[in-house]
This record gives C-alpha cells, structure tokens and sequence, in this order.
C-alpha cells in the first residue's frame, strides 16, 4: 500500500488503526480504547479488525469481507427475468422513445382495483296505474385488488 500514490480510504484507516495499535518495541501499541479516540472508529470495529488480522493476515485485514448471503431475495424468477429482458429487447409502445421502468412493470403486472358491489334487489311495488320505477342504488361489498402478468404474444395470462 506504501508503494501506491493512492488507497481508498478504508484501508488507509484500517492500516492506521492496526499500526496504533502494533506491540512491537518500536510500535506504540496503544489499548484499543486509545486507538478509538485517535482514529474515531467504535470499539467493536477495532476488535473485529484486531482478530481479522490474526486470523488471516496484514494484508487480507485491510479489504473488505466477501459477503457469501443475499440480504434479499431477488424481485424476479429467472423466467420472469427472461421475460422482462424480451419485452425489453423489442421496439417501446408508440409514443414512447424507450423502455421505462413504469412501462416494463407494467408490461410484466397489471394491477387493477374492482369494486364488489351488489345490486339492491328490493324495490317498492309502483302504485296501480303508474309506470314501474327501478331503483339504481347498489350496495357496497367492500373491494379487490387483483394482480395479473400477462403475455399476449405467447397466448398466457395468470390472475
């Protein structure tokens, strides 16, 4: 690292705090709460460090640990990928100069909100002579949201 003009940055601060705290007789082998105040880093950090560098080295300490996990799981399947990457692929609807974000989601899903609604059955006898009057009033059932992909070309749909 001493031989390069240029190190990012976290490993010149790592590097900084593992010479803080270097025990040999030329090193000033500050305690770790020493090195905390020095280089500003939370104690934890230090003690990870610290262990990291016995475990596998000066040089291996200072780069980053590979994460082997996934903190998430992926948005899509790999057919769902290999969808998106086809309709991608093609020409935009008309109008459009390229793909968007907004328009390849809803390509992939198309959401839509009904309304349940149930028709008032119960209306009142017209009067002998009248003509009959229907009553339009609805009662609310509540509401659905339903989800739907869809690929028109390749004649599937699932709701």
């Amino acid at each position: 690292m001493s031989s390069q003009k240029r190190a990012a940055a976290y490993k010149v601060s790592k590097a900084r705090a593992l010479l803080l705290t270097d025990e040999s007789p030329d090193g000033p082998a500050f305690t770790d709460q020493q090195v905390v105040s020095k280089t500003g880093m939370i104690l934890r950090t230090i003690e990870r460090l610290r262990k990291r560098f016995h475990e596998v080295g000066p040089l291996e300490a200072l780069e980053p640990i590979a994460r082997t996990h996934v903190s998430r799981k992926p948005a899509l399947d790999d057919d769902q990928e290999a969808r998106l990457v086809q309709i991608a692929c093609r020409e935009p609807p008309p109008g459009w100069a390229r793909w968007t974000l907004k328009l390849l989601a809803g390509k992939l899903v198309d959401e839509f909100a009904k309304q349940l609604v149930d028709h008032h059955p119960d209306c009142l006898p017209a009067r002998p002579g009248s003509i009959t009057k229907e009553d339009y009033e609805d009662v609310r059932r509540g509401s659905v949201t339903a989800f739907m992909r869809s690929a028109p070309l390749e004649g599937w749909r699932e709701v």
